[in-house]
Formats: structure tokens, C-alpha cells, sequence
């Protein structure tokens, strides 16, 4: 097992992209000093508290609920998915369609798109990921996200949830 190589790797990779990064359990098994990296490189991503008030604001987590037209493109799933977030969170799923009407798929599908983009676009809490879910990558710089926002802490939902 070439665990020195591995972490030099990892190490490398991470620093010149500058990106946070879940890193893998093969990883933690063979650095010993994991520790340095926690909180550097990675972060724990959006909660299951914060993607429930994120699902209620929107579908009320209608599970059964399907697509709808929202101002010239639709909107699928207990999420209101668009298609360029699903293409953002790496076309999970067989089709568009079908994952954000699964609820499994459209909650991995949200939680893909706040691993990739939080952290770099915008920061870690469930404010900065309720308005990039609103308002795209950089939702959480845009003042139009605010209303969003005062919804989500109307569903229950704190800046740190």
C-alpha cells in the first residue's frame, strides 16, 4: 500500500485547486496526521435539518409532486429541481425527470450541488445554502435570495441548522 504517495497526492491536489474536500476513507486509514486536514480541507455539508425546511419551502416535501413551469424552465420534485442544477450536481439518476422526482436521488442530487459549490462560491451554513439552492452558486451574495431565506427561517430553520 503506497499511503505516503496517496497523501502527497491528496495534498497536492487539494492545495492547487483550493477546494474543500470530503476525503476518503482510504485516506484516513493511512495518514496518520488526517487530523491537520479537518476543518481545512473539508467541511460537514448541509444538513438533514436544513434540507427538510429547504423541501418544505418548496414543495411542502411532496414526494408525489412532479414538474412545473417557474418563470420559462421547469421546476421537478420535493425540491423544485431545475435542470441546470441537476447538470450541477453531476446528472445523478437515469434522467433529469426521474431523479428529482425521487426524493432519495433530488436530496443526493442538493446535497451534491451545496458539496460543490459551498465553500468556494458562498460559505457553509444552511443561510448560504438555502439562498445558492434559490439563487444558483453564488445565491448567497444576491439580495434577491433574502425573501427566500425569511421563508426558510419561517419553516423552523437558524442560520446554523
Amino acid at each position: 500500500m503506497m499511503c505516503g504517495s496517496i497523501a502527497t497526492v491528496f495534498h497536492n491536489f487539494i492545495t492547487f485547486l483550493g477546494i474543500y474536500f470530503n476525503t476518503s476513507q482510504h485516506y484516513k486509514a493511512c495518514h496518520k496526521s488526517f487530523s491537520r486536514y479537518q476543518g481545512i480541507y473539508s467541511f460537514k455539508g448541509i444538513s438533514n435539518t436544513c434540507l427538510d425546511c429547504i423541501c418544505d419551502v418548496e414543495s411542502n416535501c411532496n414526494k408525489e409532486i412532479g414538474c412545473a413551469d417557474d418563470g420559462g424552465s421547469d421546476s421537478c420534485g420535493p425540491f423544485q429541481i431545475k435542470k441546470v442544477y441537476w447538470i450541477d450536481c453531476y446528472r445523478p439518476g437515469n434522467s433529469y425527470e426521474e431523479c428529482t422526482k425521487d426524493y432519495d436521488c433530488a436530496k443526493g442530487c442538493v446535497q451534491t450541488y451545496m458539496n460543490r459549490y459551498g465553500g468556494r462560491k458562498c460559505g457553509t451554513t444552511c443561510e448560504d445554502y438555502a439562498r445558492m439552492h434559490n439563487g444558483g452558486p453564488r445565491g448567497c451574495k444576491k439580495s434577491a435570495t433574502n425573501a427566500y431565506w425569511d421563508k426558510i427561517k419561517l419553516a423552523g430553520c437558524s442560520r446554523n441548522s
